[in-house]
């Protein structure tokens, strides 16, 4: 079971199951300058999904809810988006600017 210690992205596998072949996402790293407000992508890439997980996620309230999300390949480890998102966002760090991340699946039908 994966669990995070960063509040903002609390999370837990409670289980997983194989994804069907031909599922991706698309992640983005969008820069947002803090002064200008202007948003840029500055790193993007396709990655095939392995499994669905079932995700428990928690808040620093602690309040939770559950949800399904996909399971990729990224730089040569599986993870889930949240805590791909907990790894590599940054918010308010005084001296840098804001990076948000975007997970989107793509159907292997599309």
């Amino acid at each position: 079971m994966s669990d995070s210690s960063d509040e903002r992205f609390g999370n837990e596998i409670l289980s997983i199951v194989p994804a069907n072949p031909g599922w991706q996402v698309h992640v983005q790293h969008v820069v947002k300058d803090t002064e200008t407000k202007r948003q840029e992508v500055d790193e993007e890439s396709v990655n095939p999904v392995a499994a669905w997980a079932l995700v428990k996620l928690t808040d620093v309230n602690g309040s939770s809810c559950s949800r399904m999300e996909p399971v990729f390949l990224a730089d040569g480890d599986l993870i889930n988006a949240t805590e791909y998102k907990r790894m590599h966002a940054i918010y308010d760090l005084p001296g840098h600017d804001d990076v948000a991340i975007r997970i989107k699946v793509v159907d292997p039908k599309s």
